[in-house]
C-alpha cells in the first residue's frame, strides 16, 4: 500500500522531487505493469540468445510462465492492442508473431 501512495503521489504532482530522486537511487518500480513486462521481454531475450529464436515451448521449464506470456503478446498483436514500442522490441528479436505464417512461408 505504501508504495502505491507514492505511485499516486508522484502522479498527482505531490511527491517531492528529493523523494522522487531518493527512490529512484533506491530503483523503486514507479510503473510495475511496465516492469514486469521488461522483465518478460530480458528472459525472451535471453532463450533467444540461446536457442536462436523466440518462441519458447509450452513446456519450457528455465520460466513456466514465459510461454503464456508469448502467446498474451501475439493475441494483443492480433487484436492491434500491442503497443508499437512493444511490438518494435519484439520485432528486434526477430519475434514471429504468427508462428503457423512462418512455417507455411518457409
Amino acid at each position: 500500500r505504501w508504495a502505491s501512495r507514492q505511485r499516486m503521489l508522484r502522479r498527482t504532482g505531490a511527491l517531492s522531487d528529493s523523494m522522487v530522486d531518493e527512490l529512484d537511487e533506491l530503483g523503486f518500480v514507479w510503473d510495475p505493469l511496465m516492469h514486469a513486462w521488461e522483465q518478460r521481454l530480458e528472459e525472451l531475450e535471453a532463450f533467444a540468445a540461446e536457442n536462436g529464436h523466440a518462441s519458447p515451448p509450452v513446456d519450457y521449464a528455465q520460466s513456466p510462465g514465459l510461454p503464456a506470456w508469448v502467446a498474451r503478446q501475439r493475441v494483443l498483436h492480433k487484436r492491434g492492442e500491442l503497443l508499437s514500442a512493444r511490438r518494435e522490441a519484439l520485432e528486434q528479436l526477430g519475434f514471429e508473431f504468427d508462428p503457423s505464417s512462418a512455417k507455411w512461408e518457409q
